[in-house]
């Protein structure tokens, strides 16, 4: 009976092509196509407010918006009948900073945007898209500590 080594050395090969796959794959970062130029805000479907990075000025379409300039910051306001939220906008990167929906998933559970990507406000219909040349990432909680 003949004997069978317990790797041949296309096994070995196929292993470590995988190994190489996996280690490109987690140091290569996941970004959001670069630094958006334009924010949107949406509610339930229908813009409400951009902001252009470019310009550091937003464009309110409702009258559910209000925004308050401190420096380089822009603080927006989206008030809809009894729900509230509260943006900022600065340095290219947009935030959900306040809302008074039940759980707070919005503020508490995604990064602050600083490219292609969304932010949702499921309870409120709200929801904030960056916008440049590539297509939208879904930020998938928390994970840097940016200070405006």
């Amino acid at each position: 009976m003949k004997k069978y080594p317990f790797f041949r050395m296309r096994d070995i090969a196929v292993y470590a092509a995988l190994a190489l796959i996996t280690v490109i794959l987690s140091i290569v970062p996941f970004s959001g196509g670069g630094e958006a130029e334009i924010y949107e805000v949406s509610l339930w479907g229908e813009v409400v407010y951009s902001y252009d990075c470019r310009t550091g000025k937003g464009t309110a379409y409702s009258s559910v918006c209000s925004e308050n300039v401190r420096g380089n910051e822009v603080f927006l306001t989206v008030r809809s009948g009894e729900n509230l939220n509260e943006i900022r906008f600065c340095d290219g990167k947009a935030e959900m900073v306040g809302s008074n929906c039940p759980h707070g998933e919005c503020v508490n559970n995604f990064a602050p945007l600083t490219g292609n990507g969304v932010i949702i406000c499921l309870p409120h219909g709200l929801k904030i898209t960056g916008k440049s040349g590539g297509g939208i990432v879904v930020p998938s909680g928390k994970t840097n500590n940016y200070r405006f």
